[in-house]
């Protein structure tokens, strides 16, 4: 297809794509001609499916769906090009190059596909319930184009840590034996795809509650004050260990050890500290009076178990 004294361009060295993401690839190709009219055309065609080889026809004509190039004089050399594609798509695509001759050459066709597209999460989630049993728990998702593996990623909501990250093949269901506690307790999960060129993105959490909630099992362990600490009149602040599965705490104030007369009314917080004012004993004997005090753990479905009993002593300032 060329009638001049010298050969025609040559794109033959074409190296595979790199940075393949989700949506975007680089392409890579090389020239190797040396001689003869100079090169003032290169560049790519590409499409989502297989083409012919063009032959001495410019790139507009060919039947790629894409193409770019660039104009100048060119001798050997790489160059290369990024471009947009769907995330799961074949890519097929030829580096091209033409002289001052007004001749045209494609290099050999070469093909890859992007990362895949993020898979959607089936189950569980709020609302749709897929574990077997609460101690196992069965992840689902949608299969994502041209993906051949996925991972999974679970944390506990309100936990920075990973609960659970796992590597599963190319499979869109797994099951998840022994890390769920059947207590009510909140979960978020999400799933990635991966093929031969890397992982894609990672999908959006959702939320699951894996068993019933129960009141918390547990009682909460005094911290401060100390037993028998003294206080002039001052403000007394309580602390004690968080408790699982506890979103409130109720603190019973009395003068009397087994809180028969309730001369305090009883204190609700979500934290694990709580200050008694001055002001609550302002109408104290000179002689001083000791106080104690207790703490249970709550949620919604009830509260829990009293703490120990510890006292505090209020004297004069």
């Amino acid at each position: 297809f060329f009638t001049g004294p010298y050969s025609p361009p040559s794109v033959a060295t074409i190296f595979p794509p790199t940075n393949v993401e989700a949506t975007t690839a680089i392409l890579n190709g090389k020239l190797t001609w040396t001689q003869g009219p100079a090169i003032t055309r290169r560049g790519f065609v590409w499409d989502t499916v297989s083409r012919g080889d063009p032959g001495n026809i410019p790139a507009a004509q060919s039947a790629y769906a894409n193409r770019w190039g660039e104009n100048g004089s060119f001798g050997s050399g790489n160059y290369s090009h990024t471009i947009e594609v769907p995330a799961g798509t074949a890519v097929f695509y030829r580096a091209f190059a033409r002289n001052d001759q007004q001749v045209w050459a494609y290099g050999p066709e070469f093909n890859f596909i992007t990362n895949p597209p993020v898979p959607v999460p089936v189950c569980p989630i709020e609302g749709q319930d897929c574990t077997m049993n609460h101690s196992t728990v069965r992840f689902q998702w949608n299969a994502a184009q041209s993906a051949n593996s996925y991972s999974i990623h679970i944390q506990q909501i309100g936990e920075r840590t990973p609960f659970h990250i796992q590597d599963v093949g190319n499979q869109t269901i797994v099951d998840v034996a022994g890390k769920f506690p059947n207590d009510g307790s909140r979960f978020q999960w999400r799933v990635r795809a991966g093929n031969q060129f890397g992982t894609g993105n990672w999908s959006e959490w959702k939320a699951f509650t894996n068993g019933s909630p129960t009141a918390p099992a547990a009682s909460p362990i005094l911290q401060l004050p100390r037993e028998g600490e003294r206080f002039p009149g001052t403000d007394v602040p309580l602390s004690w260990k968080e408790v699982s599965g506890a979103s409130k705490y109720q603190i019973y104030v009395d003068d009397k050890p087994d809180f028969a007369q309730r001369r305090e009314q009883s204190h609700e917080t979500t934290g694990t500290s709580f200050t008694l004012r001055a002001q609550s004993f302002q109408n104290e004997k000179k002689d001083g009076t000791t106080y104690y005090w207790r703490v249970r753990a709550g949620n919604a479905v009830g509260w829990g178990p009293w703490s120990q009993v510890r006292s505090f002593v209020i004297v004069p300032r």
